[in-house]
């Protein structure tokens, strides 16, 4: 959907409220191509979670069950499915990672002791 379509359909909205003396509505318009299909990338069985793009898209993290106490974050090169490890060092879990566009710099959350993240 374009973005002039986008700009029409909230004029449209904001009219309609305008009329309704209601409060403004916002419209949250998600344009996917028609060929997008689930691809799996992964088929090791082992239980993932918190996946996120990065480096525009050409980069996947996300969270890997390593043993039942501990979550590690694993990058995956999209174009040849390679995976390495983000923090090699890490002993404790880190999980719901997000990432900045360029890739340059990534959040999570990091549990420090029980109940303690």
């Amino acid at each position: 959907m374009s973005s002039k379509a986008v700009l029409s359909l909230m004029s449209f909205f904001d009219r309609v409220c305008s009329r309704l003396s209601a409060s403004p509505v916002f419209v949250v318009v998600l344009a996917l191509p028609v060929s997008a299909r689930p691809v799996r990338h992964t088929s090791d069985g082992i239980l993932k979670a918190s996946p996120v793009f990065s480096k525009r898209s050409t980069e996947l993290i996300y969270a890997v069950l390593e043993n039942p106490e501990r979550f590690r974050l694993i990058k995956m090169n999209l174009a040849d499915r390679r995976t390495e490890s983000l923090r090699k060092d890490t002993s404790t879990a880190e999980f719901e990672p997000a990432c900045s566009r360029d890739g340059r710099y990534c959040a999570f959350v990091r549990q420090r002791g029980v109940l303690s993240f």
